[in-house]
Parts: C-alpha cells; structure tokens; sequence
C-alpha cells in the first residue's frame, strides 16, 4: 500500500526527516491545546468579616449596640429548655445577642460582662436564682457578674404563711451594687391572668371552708379582692399598693453598709422575713453565727451591731421589726470520743421602728 502521509512518502524515496521539526510541531500542537495559566491564582471575594481585627474602640462601639432592648414592664421569666422541646428562631428568641457569647474566648471574654450587667432577669423563687447563676454568671476569676435588674413575682396571697430566704438577693446585691432588686406583683408579672382571677386569701379560704361543708371563717370586712369591675390598668394600680411594703424589704436588700456587706459576705448571718397579714409590716429575723452580749440582761452590744451595720438608718415603714439572733456558745467538757460538746443557746434582741401614726404610711 503506498504511504499516505508525508513523513511515510519521505521514507519510501529515501529521503532525511526533519525530526527537530517534527517534535517541535508536537510539542507545539500540545502547548496549544493546553489552555494557559495565569501567573497570579484567582482569589475569591471572602464571605466573612474579621471582627477581632478592629480596634477596642470599635468592637466596644458593636459591643454597645448588641445590648438586650428590653423595656417591658415585667422581665424575663427564664426557664430551663427540655431535651425534646423545639427550638425557636431568632426572631422568638427574647435574647437577641446571647449567641454572641459563644462565639469565641475572646469576644465572650469581652462582650459576656456588658451583656449581663445590661440583663433584666425576673424569678418566681430564690431557688430558680440560683439555678441561673450557676449556668449563666459562672465565670473563673469573675465574681461580680450579675444582671443590672433583678426582678422578684411576690404574690401577696401567701403572705403570712411562712418565712422568706433573704439570703440570695443579699448576695447579689453585694456583690455588685450597681445591681438593682425589685419585687413585682406575681399575677400582673404572669401572663394569662386577669381581674376575674384575683381572689385573695381570706375569700379563698372560706371558699375552701364551705366546699367542705363549714362555716365561712372571715367576714366581708375582711375582703381583699379587687373590684371585678376594673380595667387592667386600674387592677395593676391595685395590686401595687397592695404589696407597697414590699419596698421595705427592697430598702432593707439595698444596704450599702460597707460592715454589713462584709458580713453577708462572709456569711456570717442569715436573714429571713415574714409579713404580718392585718398590718402588712415586715419582720426581720437576723441570726448572728457568733456570741454578741455577755450577759442575757446586756442587749447593748447587739443593738451597736446593728447601729454598726447602718440598720436603724433604712428609710423602711414604720413599724419594721428587726429580730437580732445569736447563739450564746457554751462548750463544755467531757471525755470520750468527741472531745468537746457544744451546746447553743439562742438569744433574741427585739427592735422595732416607732409605731406608726397610719398602718398604711408609705415609706419615707
């Protein structure tokens, strides 16, 4: 068969073959097809901005910005999330910005303590206070992290029936007086109630009494309920002077006292109220961990304690009682496998203000 190409003619005749040529058309051939690359790679547009490349200023300046915008009346009840419960969207959550404390070390280290000082927290118990501070104002190193407005649901329907724990929001008001406590009505602060659900205790009682076939215990004098009547307005303006004496115990929890502080701090008392029903006036019962008089006769040691911690100088109701406590130790003696017995004897120093001209005198 005769030869076809060019180089297959050149070989029957005989003829050299140019393969410099031939290699170099190849080697042309493959540079053209290959298609030709650019000295400098392609960057692409990046999709993020470095926020920690800013200065302080301006990240403080951000950090301003991403307060919590919370101007209800009543605060935010927080309540732990089940396993199984659904998550919400960004724009259900009451907390806009509290993802950004889980961004990094660094921007949590900076923007953590501005978010809680800003924070409007309200609870229905001490216990649930407390629950929030070991999960969101834990900080190693960090001690007076707590939000600038602690609001606390008091129900005025079960004043009287026992004794309530001070302790806790003593605690979080030294260690940061910039921190504000406040008590607000349970049922106004609770969503879904209305007037028509507002029954006070003495009624509720003697609906209880006559469900089970006794006579009422109270009369209509007696009666604390509001007028059913009422608009919402007119109902909150109720139930905040109902519990006016509240502000006593606020008074009484915003004790500057730089002695006092340092003895709550050190945990050398324990404080809890009551609330007489008739009178609505509070009590303080103020139990010391040490000896204060010498003799049972001798209560003025105890009484320039509480001159010492700034107490007679509260501007609460007339009328408030303030019970010192402390327990007179007296150690004894005695052989056997534990050594010492000590035995506390409580002793009571009863104070109160002057008796008031109204019962219902606000605070001065």
């Amino acid at each position: 068969m005769a030869p076809t190409t060019r180089s297959g003619s050149k070989r029957a005749s005989g003829e050299a073959i140019d393969t410099k040529v031939t290699k170099k058309a190849k080697q042309s051939v493959k540079t053209a097809a290959k298609p030709a690359k650019s000295e400098e790679p392609a960057t692409k547009t990046p999709q993020y901005f470095r926020f920690l490349d800013l200065s302080p200023e301006l990240r403080n300046r951000v950090y301003d910005y991403a307060n919590e915008d919370d101007s209800r009346n009543y605060a935010l009840r927080p309540r732990p999330i089940l396993p199984n419960s659904p998550r919400k969207s960004h724009s259900e959550r009451p907390w806009k910005f509290f993802a950004l404390t889980q961004v990094c070390t660094q921007i949590r280290a900076e923007y953590r303590p501005l978010w809680i000082q800003h924070l409007r927290v309200r609870f229905a118990t001490t216990s649930e206070w407390t629950h929030f501070g070991n999960a969101f104002l834990h900080n190693e190193g960090v001690d007076k992290l707590v939000p600038g407005l602690v609001q606390f649901s008091w129900d005025h329907r079960n004043d009287g029936r026992s004794s309530f724990d001070m302790m806790p929001l003593l605690h979080l008001y030294v260690q940061s007086t910039s921190s504000k406590v406040a008590f607000v009505p349970h049922m106004l602060a609770t969503s879904g109630y209305t007037v028509e659900d507002d029954m006070c205790h003495n009624c509720f009682k003697n609906m209880e009494m006559e469900e089970l076939g006794y006579s009422s215990v109270y009369g209509d004098d007696d009666c604390e309920c509001p007028d059913y009547d009422w608009c919402r307005s007119e109902w909150r303006t109720f139930k905040n002077k109902q519990m006016r004496y509240t502000r006593t115990m606020q008074k009484f929890i915003h004790n500057s006292n730089e002695s006092w502080a340092q003895a709550v701090r050190e945990d050398k008392l324990t404080v809890t109220c009551t609330v007489n029903k008739t009178g609505c006036h509070v009590t303080f019962k103020i139990l010391y961990k040490e000896p204060i008089c010498q003799t049972t006769t001798d209560s003025q040691p105890a009484l320039d304690l509480l001159e010492q911690w700034g107490i007679f100088d509260l501007p609460v109701k007339r009328c408030t009682d303030f019970v010192l406590v402390y327990e007179d130790k007296q150690v004894t003696e005695k052989d056997g496998r534990n050594g010492k017995i000590t035995n506390s004897v409580v002793r009571k120093v009863h104070v109160h203000k002057n008796p008031p001209k109204d019962e219902h005198e606000p605070i001065a």
